[in-house]
């Protein structure tokens, strides 16, 4: 089976309404991780920052070594395997080490990153929650509205964002994962809910669903505030008692 094909039977559950025990499984499976990542978010990226780098560099090195071995795939030795699995080990060991003393600099970077997709996410939620209303309202003539609109709003609100979060990553990644996660979750909820056969006119509802998923995402949001790593209260007074 191709990979597009794996992909899609594993996601079908997200994409439309299938409802057999498998995907109500993996629906709740999402929807538990989702809630996960929106409440202890920031906790997850702090344990799993240096294991994301060794991925990186196992995974490009990965790259290269298979590329290598399949180009004469008959002659594919174990020695061959071998010595690709030793440079993958010792990429992604360098990979962590590197990430962990660079930390500051990397991080400057995801900040960069993840305000520009923070504006263009800020822009969809806009153009989504507006959609249907102004839909009505303009009518057929102003078609394509939203795709204007997007763009032109979405650009200089990524870079401003970008420009701006680039020393925020932690209160970034806390944003980001709390609201990341309630989306997630709730998505998955609302389709156990279509499964169930629940008739409610909140799951066909823009706003609605816009509103459960800010409050769902301001709460893990407050709870990552309150419930971050030891320590992390007492730097930053004392940091703040230094400069003053």
């Amino acid at each position: 089976m191709p990979f597009d094909e794996a992909m899609h039977e594993i996601f079908l559950p997200l994409e439309e309404q299938v409802c057999d025990a498998s995907a109500t499984v993996f629906l709740s499976i999402i929807c538990v991780m989702g809630l996960a990542v929106s409440f202890f978010g920031y906790r997850i990226y702090k344990v799993a920052f240096a294991f994301f780098a060794f991925l990186v560099g196992f995974g490009l090195e990965a790259l290269i070594g298979s590329r290598w071995i399949n180009e004469m795939p008959e002659e594919a030795t174990t020695m061959k395997k071998v010595i690709v699995l030793v440079f993958c080990v010792l990429w992604g060991t360098v990979a962590a080490v590197l990430a962990q003393r660079c930390r500051e600099s990397i991080e400057k970077v995801l900040g960069v990153v993840f305000g520009l997709f923070l504006g263009v996410a800020v822009t969809g939620i806009m153009v989504y929650a507006l959609q249907r209303p102004l839909d009505s309202a303009l009518g057929a003539s102003y078609k394509g509205w939203d795709q204007f609109g997007g763009i032109t709003l979405g650009v200089p609100l990524a870079l401003l964002a970008g420009y701006f979060c680039r020393t925020w990553v932690k209160h970034l990644v806390m944003l980001v994962t709390a609201f990341f996660g309630a989306w997630a979750s709730w998505l998955c909820a609302s389709n156990l809910l279509r499964c169930a056969e629940v008739e409610s006119q909140v799951l066909s509802r823009h706003i609605i669903n816009l509103v459960i998923v800010i409050g769902l995402g301001f709460l893990g949001l407050v709870a990552q505030i309150l419930w971050q790593p030891r320590g992390e209260h007492k730097v930053r007074e004392v940091t703040v008692t230094g400069g003053v």
